[in-house]
Parts: structure tokens; sequence; C-alpha cells
């Protein structure tokens, strides 16, 4: 276990709380490439840019695109939040005569976790790239 703020349970990774268990980043308040990307008991990879939220994203995991705010604490610092958009409901997101998988096009190589991701780490060599890796064993590469 770790503390409340970034608890991990390795007995069980349901929860009613996402939990954050990987980070990484480069975190210095004067540099204007300051980042950090998150992953938890959620299944969900996040990068969060200090600078402007709209260069937030998702890397891996979820349905959507979460909406991102930056809050400003008149020097004193800054907070950026993260905040999943509702669910989109069935006629919205599929055709009753058109099953969705016929929308799709060409599909892509699952690039997701399945379980709660478990630690995160950033490579440099020999090729820039993010690695993860979730309870299931699963081990991810983002470059």
């Amino acid at each position: 276990y770790w503390n409340d703020t970034f608890a991990y349970n390795s007995e069980s990774t349901t929860s009613l709380k996402p939990q954050i268990a990987g980070m990484v980043g480069s975190i210095n308040g004067k540099d204007p490439r300051d980042y950090l990307i998150t992953g938890g008991s959620d299944c969900v990879i996040r990068y969060f840019d200090f600078v402007s939220p709209t260069k937030c994203y998702t890397v891996s995991g979820g349905q959507q695109r979460p909406s991102f705010e930056r809050v400003d604490f008149e020097g004193q610092g800054r907070l950026i939040t993260c905040r999943d958009n509702p669910a989109l409901r069935l006629r919205e997101t599929e055709s009753a005569h058109h099953p969705q998988r016929l929308h799709q096009g060409i599909s892509r190589a699952d690039t997701k976790h399945h379980d709660a991701i478990t630690d995160i780490k950033m490579v440099k060599h020999p090729m820039r790239a993010l690695l993860s890796c979730s309870n299931d064993g699963a081990i991810k590469i983002f470059r």
C-alpha cells in the first residue's frame, strides 16, 4: 500500500475511485515543456501538458477524449484537471441498421491495458518510447 493520495492495492484492482500507480514526467515550474504522464487502476494512460490544457490527451485506454482544464493560483501554482466526458447514448454511436464494427475501417492493434497499470517508464535509448505494464503481465510500448 502507498498513501491515500496514490494508493495501490495489489490484491484488488477494482476500486470505487481510480488510483494512480505509475507516473513519469519533467516538472520544474520554469520549463515550457513540463509534462506528467500517469497510469493507474482505471487502465488509462494520460499525458498532462502544464502550459496548455489543449495539448493534454489520453495516450491509451478510455473511450473518448476527456476534457482538461487549467486553473492558475496567482503565481502560487496551477492545477490541471481531467474530466471524463459523459458516455454517448447508443443511438449517438451507431446506426440501428449497421453495426458499429462495419464503420470502423481498418482495425488497429489493441493498445489499451485490460487491468490496472502498475508502472510507467520513459526510455531514451535505443529509441525514445514510453513503457507501461499492468497487473495482468502486459507490457506496452508507445513511440
